[in-house]
């Protein structure tokens, strides 16, 4: 691992809570590879308690704190960050996930075993307060990741490594209908990027989100953003249709339906 340097990058914005911006920081600072430099992007205004904690945080030499003065998006928050990574590989965060102790370690490892990838993820657990975890395991091979890509989204965010000139090459991060990074890798395969993912958790983050992935609204999202990726070309028309079909279904089921159909079918449920 030696020479191996890389930057993190982690978006906070008003929605963070300073509980997880704090646990977050933690767990980026008690890894057992450290690295070089952590790059925070204040996405507009922060609530007090997040303020002071970036304000004790910058003390650490290796913490840089970008400040934007208006909320942008995440999107825009990432580009400005990568703009501001120093590194060739850049580890991702959010501000309300932690990171196991050895993620950075065994990511390089991971990728100086495999060399030629621009994109390394990993498995993504959400904690319940009931001592299960929900497990997002995403396809570990890249002919397996491309067709996974089609229907869902072929990495968790906050678990990837990527290479800072391969995510600018295929144009970087736009705000796009809370599916900025599926775009993003849809975009790298189409320039030949080849990614993988570690069939491991090496990420998790508490409580669990399904429920805002459901409504009119989140549909709506949905077939915007798939409709571009049918016009840029990253998807087929029967990949379009299929998913606008499942999207349908998905998104205007009953609250208690989508629970049971999330934490069966689309999780894997482990204890703690």
């Amino acid at each position: 691992m030696q020479g191996f340097d890389f930057s993190v990058l982690m978006p906070v914005y008003i929605g963070n809570t300073g509980e997880e911006v704090g646990n977050a920081l933690k767990s980026m600072l008690n890894q057992t590879l450290h690295a070089k430099e952590i790059v925070i992007v204040r996405d507009g205004p922060v609530n007090d308690e997040v303020a002071a904690i970036l304000s004790d945080i910058s003390i650490y030499p290796e913490v840089k704190l970008i400040s934007l003065e208006k909320h942008r998006g995440i999107g825009a928050a990432l580009s400005e960050g990568i703009k501001n990574c120093s590194f060739e590989w850049i580890a991702r965060m959010d501000a309300d996930d932690i990171a196991y102790a050895t993620r950075f370690e065994e990511t390089v490892n991971y990728l100086q075993s495999n060399p030629g990838l621009s994109l390394v993820g990993t498995y993504y657990a959400e904690k319940s307060d009931k001592g299960k975890n929900f497990v997002r395991k995403v396809p570990a091979d890249f002919s397996k990741i491309i067709a996974f890509s089609k229907f869902r989204n072929p990495h968790s965010h906050p678990t990837v490594f990527y290479k800072k000139a391969d995510i600018q090459d295929a144009g970087g991060y736009k705000n796009f209908y809370f599916a900025e990074d599926w775009h993003l890798w849809l975009r790298m395969f189409k320039k030949g990027y080849k990614s993988a993912n570690i069939p491991k958790v090496l990420v998790y983050t508490q409580g669990q989100n399904y429920n805002r992935r459901l409504g009119v609204g989140a549909l709506l999202n949905d077939i915007k953003a798939i409709s571009v990726f049918l016009k840029e070309g990253l998807i087929g028309f029967h990949h379009f249709i299929a998913n606008v079909v499942v999207r349908i279904v998905v998104r205007l089921m009953p609250f208690r339906l989508a629970r049971i159909i999330y934490q069966n079918y689309l999780r894997s449920v482990t204890k703690d």
